[in-house]
């Protein structure tokens, strides 16, 4: 993600707010400035996030935080994630396209579920 510039997020985020998501448009904003804060967390990119959360009325908590996963010698990194006060452990992968949760738990966590459009997904695995 370090080799994309400036533009690509910017258009991703622009994508969001043609649609009107404007909480969805900060997300790739924030993700340029995690890749190099030191560079891009501008008093520009700032605005355009502030102004964004105003016009979406975002949580002022949205796309923000951080943390640490130790890979404690394994291959895989899991995290506890909690999704509308429901917990469980979650694979994190850096290069995922989608986040995916099994039935019980989008039940659980009461995740809106189209089980009219499921998808396979291709991982390290196979098909799932």
């Amino acid at each position: 993600m370090a080799n994309l510039n400036s533009l690509t997020y910017e258009g991703i985020s622009d994508s969001y707010r043609a649609l009107g998501d404007y909480c969805a448009a900060i997300t790739p904003l924030e993700s340029w400035i995690s890749i190099n804060p030191d560079r891009n967390d501008t008093p520009v990119v700032r605005g355009i996030i502030k102004n964004y959360a105003t016009q979406g009325k975002c949580t002022s908590t949205y796309a923000t935080g951080s943390d640490r996963f130790p890979t404690q010698g394994k291959n895989v990194i899991v995290a506890k994630v909690s999704i509308n006060d429901v917990s469980g452990n979650f694979i994190v992968d850096t290069g995922a396209g989608f986040v995916s949760v099994t039935k019980a738990f989008a039940s659980r966590a009461n995740l809106q579920v189209d089980s009219a459009n499921d998808i396979l997904l291709q991982t390290a695995n196979g098909v799932s």
